[in-house]
């Protein structure tokens, strides 16, 4: 995933995304379907983008865009570097037994 400039995600259920998570966890982007689970993985404009559920057209496109804008791309892909590093699994387990103590 590292070498890959964007990550497409075209499901159209899914529970959360880690894989989007994972992609971001090396720089990269990704483009999925505006689902419930990924609306939580991708945030809009910043570290990725969503697009109509099943709209295949959109999702190539939105691709296309964001490939051929260098300096777009580029800053999406710092920014969803940063994000994944939120959901560390020190992190996850930290929250976790905070909700469980709580």
């Amino acid at each position: 995933m590292k070498r890959a400039h964007v990550l497409l995600f075209p499901a159209v259920r899914e529970g959360w995304g880690l894989s989007v998570i994972e992609a971001n966890a090396v720089g990269t982007p990704a483009i999925g379907y505006d689902v419930p689970g990924l609306r939580d993985a991708i945030v809009d404009g910043r570290t990725g983008s969503l697009v109509a559920s099943g709209d295949m057209a959109e999702m190539a496109n939105e691709s296309v865009r964001l490939l051929l804008n260098e300096s777009e791309w580029s800053k999406i892909a710092r920014e969803a570097l940063e994000y994944s590093r939120g959901f560390d699994w020190d992190n996850t387990a930290s929250q976790f037994l905070k909700r469980l103590a709580s």
